[in-house]
């Protein structure tokens, strides 16, 4: 008998475990409404033999300023695919890329979003 519970159990948990459900993380705020997509943001020239730029973070205290695009730490007047680094602040970079000023955004997260409320 123990062995027809523990069968039924095993595929109860299975089909319980397999229902395409979304996990919920238990640490997010009870009100919280996520997007249906994220990602970065990411400046694709026209041209397709451009060079694209990712802004993946930055990094600044009294000392200096980083940026990582491309996965390449940069400072100020660096140069990555060509750009050169004008500006590094806290949410963007600005590129100097043939002569044009490119601003690249960081990717907003919800954690920023639910701080500034």
């Amino acid at each position: 008998m123990s062995y027809l519970y523990s069968t039924l159990f095993s595929l109860f948990c299975l089909n319980v475990c397999s229902a395409e459900t979304p996990l919920v993380d238990p640490t997010m705020p009870a009100d919280f409404r996520a997007k249906h997509s994220v990602s970065a943001d990411v400046i694709v020239p026209d041209n397709p033999n451009a060079p694209i730029w990712i802004l993946n973070t930055t990094l600044i205290d009294p000392y200096q300023k980083i940026a990582i695009i491309n996965g390449q730490q940069l400072l100020v007047g660096d140069e990555v695919n060509g750009a050169e680094v004008v500006k590094i602040s806290h949410q963007y970079v600005k590129l100097r890329y043939q002569n044009e000023l490119i601003t690249i955004n960081l990717q907003s997260s919800f954690i920023s979003k639910i701080k500034s409320k």
